[in-house]
């Protein structure tokens, strides 16, 4: 029997304060969108000087979004198979009277975490592949980074493990996300 390629996909951790760029560079774009709505709307003669020019403005947005993934660290996330899912949500149970933890099925404070980082020791499957790290070092690396970055990735995590994938022989599956460099 050959072995099934997990699914896989990855997240941009980006680095300190090119999120607060990134939202400055995108408020300029849309602003200088709007204003020259506005002056094509009321058919106003513009000097130079006064000109704006969103595309400029939304390719310097681009450039600076396609810099921040060059330079954030590049997370791998792979699927853990569907037997080793339902015994690492069968170890973390809801918890009574926890009405979002009944609705999913599992404790919703601690298996975020243990679903990113998850190991299976005998076969070396696991949730994050990249970057390589100890046990331990991924422990830290999951304490140490933002509740928004490990959402996110918690949020990608699952959606490997629980999605339905695209059917290939399906023309709008053309159109679907890819998951991996393979799809």
């Amino acid at each position: 029997m050959s072995r099934i390629k997990p699914r896989t996909s990855t997240y941009v951790v980006l680095d300190g304060d090119v999120w607060e760029q990134l939202d400055e560079l995108r408020a300029k774009a849309e602003q200088a969108e709007a204003i020259a709505e506005v002056q094509n709307k009321n058919g106003a003669s513009v000097r130079a000087d006064e000109a704006v020019d969103p595309l400029s403005a939304w390719e310097a947005y681009a450039d600076a979004v396609d810099a921040a993934n060059a330079d954030g660290l590049k997370v791998v996330l792979n699927d853990i198979g569907s037997g080793r899912w339902r015994d690492l949500v069968a170890q973390h149970p809801p918890r009574d009277g926890n009405r979002r933890d009944q609705q999913l099925g599992y404790d919703t404070d601690r298996f975020p975490a243990a679903l990113l980082g998850y190991v299976d020791h005998d076969t070396d499957r696991r949730t994050i592949v990249e970057p390589v790290m100890s046990e331990l070092e991924l422990k830290a690396f999951l304490r140490d980074i933002s509740d928004s970055d490990l959402e996110a990735m918690y949020v990608i995590a699952t959606n490997l493990n629980r999605a339905q994938a695209a059917d290939p022989k399906d023309v709008r599956s053309l159109i679907a996300r890819r998951s991996s460099n393979e799809t």
